[in-house]
């Protein structure tokens, strides 16, 4: 091969050498910039550390409103299939929207508290279906009313002074004064558990509601200072709480719960039931087989990761954090506690399906660029190093 043939061949890689190393600096520029992004994005300013909270519990961020409008004593939460934050606004007689990272994405009625098809009067509880369908508990007017995730009105049907909704398998169940109703997904009465009293089968003004992906449904029996847990079939699983108020024996080495009036319940993707209690200021975590309490998160007060009298609490399973209506302190809670996301798969899930991952995608496409410039570079020299040969005389 001639002298000018190897001057070709070294010009052509030296362009190619180029173009690959550029990629690579740009590529190691977006993966610094990603790496700062999500650290910020996951460790918002203000963030207390681990060691404030000696249970483990770390806060995310708060949600105290939008622009000038602030919430005023949220009673529930729910969290939809895309990640959209639906609360209880009473006095205001709304439903509001937020993304994930707290801004504003919808309000469900805008004017006065109001009676009539599709208005609201009081909302207490909240469910949302798979669909993203919003299902409220209007107390003021005795009736479930669903909107869509576009603040549409779709349907509702009257009930009795329903404080919570929650969306089953194959039924929707609300707990009202009076006992535990379900319906199907029309709406369509099926039947009712329990009167109110005291006794076991019985409730009294039981806030909040939970059924998990086997038809399991659990209660937060508010004013009987218990959790109570029923199978699918309507059986007794078991009842946690021991009506003694902050009784220090009860405590999760003990493996009872000193509950006093637990008004919120939600399934974690552990599997595990938690719950929250006003006047215990915080999360009580119980074995969703047996009742037995695994531990206690939160304190009283108003720094972020404290509560004062919290009453509602959802759980997103992409980003494995829970939301909890701060009801004293006017605002909504994101926060994590230990053990909540199930083990490894479902931790590798969340971090998949996290801000992350999509930070991710143009990254990979990145990469994928790169390695496709390297394979083209060596195939080109190949091929010019081939044809040069060919051309060059067999003899001077």
């Amino acid at each position: 091969m001639s002298d000018a043939n190897e001057v070709v061949i070294e010009y052509r890689s030296r362009g190619a050498r180029i173009a690959l190393w550029t990629s690579v600096v740009v590529l190691a520029i977006m993966l610094v910039a990603l790496g700062v992004y999500v650290y910020f994005a996951l460790t918002p300013i203000g963030a207390p550390s681990r060691a404030a909270d000696p249970t483990g519990l770390s806060w995310v961020r708060s949600i105290y409103g939008w622009g000038q409008e602030l919430l005023s004593q949220p009673t529930d939460v729910e969290v939809g299939p895309d990640g959209t934050i639906w609360t209880t606004d009473p006095a205001r007689a709304r439903v509001i929207g937020f993304n994930p990272d707290g801004t504003l994405r919808a309000v469900i009625q805008t004017g006065e508290p109001a009676s009539g098809e599709g208005l609201i009067m009081r909302p207490e509880g909240l469910g949302v279906d798979e669909n993203g369908d919003v299902l409220i508990a209007d107390f003021g007017n005795n009736k479930i009313i669903v909107f869509d995730a576009y603040s549409r009105f779709i349907r509702e049907w009257s009930v009795p002074s329903p404080l919570d909704v929650a969306v089953g398998p194959d039924r929707i169940a609300v707990s009202t004064v009076f006992g535990i109703a379900f319906f199907d997904r029309e709406g369509t009465y099926i039947t009712k558990w329990g009167t109110r009293g005291r006794e076991v089968g019985q409730f009294d003004i039981p806030h909040g509601i939970a059924v998990d992906e086997e038809g399991a449904v659990y209660v937060a029996d508010s004013q009987n200072a218990r959790v109570i847990a029923y199978n699918s079939l309507s059986e007794l699983m078991w009842v946690a709480g021991s009506q003694r108020g902050r009784d220090e024996s009860a405590t999760a080495e003990s493996g009872e719960a000193a509950l006093e009036i637990p008004s919120g319940v939600v399934i974690d993707g552990a599997g595990r039931v938690v719950a929250v209690d006003p006047f215990n200021f915080g999360m009580f975590v119980f074995d969703a087989k047996t009742g037995a309490l695994i531990a206690q998160h939160g304190d009283f007060g108003s720094d972020d990761g404290a509560f004062l009298y919290p009453t509602g609490i959802a759980y997103d399973a992409a980003r494995d954090w829970f939301v909890v209506a701060d009801t004293g302190n006017d605002r909504l809670q994101i926060v994590r506690i230990p053990d909540s996301g199930g083990g490894i798969i479902e931790d590798v899930r969340s971090r998949l399906t996290g801000p992350a991952w999509l930070c991710a995608l143009p990254l990979a496409v990145g990469l994928l660029g790169i390695v496709y410039l390297w394979w083209r570079r060596r195939r080109a020299k190949r091929r010019l190093t081939a044809e040069l040969s060919t051309e060059t005389p067999a003899s001077a």
